[in-house]
C-alpha cells in the first residue's frame, strides 16, 4: 500500500478538518507515494520509539503526538535526521483523534466502562454503576495500570455516578465538567489551580497521567489499521518519559 492510501484510511475516523487550528496533523515526514509494507503505531516519537522503528525496518510510523508543532528553520534534530535517512514516513493524528467519535476520549471512556456515553466538545461523558470515590479511584488505577494517581481533595465515601473523561492535558475543562454536573473527571494532567477549582465545585478530579490516559488509543489504531490495510502493523513497545519511583 502507498502512504496516501493509509492516510486516507486514518482520516475516515479522524478527518484533518476536525483538528484544532493550532495543531499540526497529517503527513509530517515522507513521500505520499512511498510503498508501505510495515508500519509502527505509537503515542509519540522519541529516541526509544525511533530505535524500535529502525530495528523493525518499518516504512511508516503513525503517532498521536506530532513530532513537529511549530515551523522550523533548520533540520538538525537527530530524530528528524534519522527518520529522513531511514526513509520512514511519519503521520500524526492528534487533536483530530481527540475530537473523533472513535478516538482518544471514546477509547478512554470504554476502558473505564462508561455507559450512555455522549460527547461535549472533546469530552466523553457517561455513567458508571454508582460507587464510592475511593472505589472509583482504585478502579481507574486498575484499568489504566498505574500505581498511583493525583486526585483533588474529596470525600472518599461520596458516591460517583456521572463521569467525564479527557485523555492527556484536561485542566482547562474542569469548569465545563463541573457545569455539566459530573461527579468525577478523569484526565491525564491538571494543575494545582485546576484541582482547587475542582474542589470548590465539588468535583472529583483524577489526574492519572498524560501517557496513561492516551496510550489506550494505540491499541485501537493498531487494530483498525490491521483490519483495514494490507501492511504489517506493529504496536510499539510502550515508552513513558515519566517513571514512578
Amino acid at each position: 500500500m502507498k502512504v496516501y492510501q493509509i492516510t486516507e484510511i486514518l482520516e475516515k475516523i479522524a478527518p484533518l478538518e476536525i483538528a484544532e487550528e493550532w495543531d499540526n496533523v497529517g503527513l509530517i515526514i515522507g513521500d505520499k507515494n512511498k510503498e508501505v509494507k510495515k508500519l509502527l503505531v505509537a503515542l509519540d516519537i522519541n529516541t526509544e520509539i525511533l530505535k524500535q522503528a529502525v530495528d523493525l525496518g518499518v516504512d511508516m510510523i503513525v503517532v498521536h503526538h506530532p513530532l513537529i508543532f511549530k515551523p522550523i528553520n533548520r533540520i538538525n534534530d537527530s530524530i528528524l535526521l534519522s527518520l529522513i535517512q531511514n526513509n520512514i514516513a511519519v503521520y500524526a493524528s492528534h487533536t483530530n483523534l481527540d475530537n473523533s467519535e472513535l478516538g482518544v476520549n471514546s477509547v478512554l471512556a470504554d476502558v473505564l466502562s462508561l455507559k450512555k456515553v455522549s460527547r461535549e466538545d472533546m469530552l466523553a461523558i457517561g455513567e458508571i454503576n454508582e460507587t464510592s470515590a475511593f472505589d472509583f479511584i482504585a478502579f481507574v488505577k486498575k484499568q489504566l495500570k498505574v500505581e498511583a494517581v493525583r486526585a483533588s481533595n474529596y470525600e472518599l465515601n461520596k458516591k460517583i455516578k456521572k463521569v467525564a473523561v479527557l485523555g492527556g492535558s484536561g485542566g482547562d475543562f474542569v469548569q465545563q465538567v463541573a457545569n455539566l454536573k459530573c461527579d468525577a473527571f478523569v484526565t491525564g494532567e491538571a494543575s494545582y489551580h485546576d484541582a482547587q477549582l475542582a474542589y470548590e465545585n465539588g468535583l472529583l478530579l483524577i489526574a492519572a497521567g498524560h501517557f496513561e490516559t492516551e496510550n489506550p488509543v494505540v491499541d485501537m489504531l493498531t487494530q483498525y489499521l490491521t483490519d483495514n490495510t494490507e501492511a504489517e502493523v506493529v504496536k510499539a513497545q510502550p515508552f513513558n518519559v515519566y517513571i514512578s519511583i
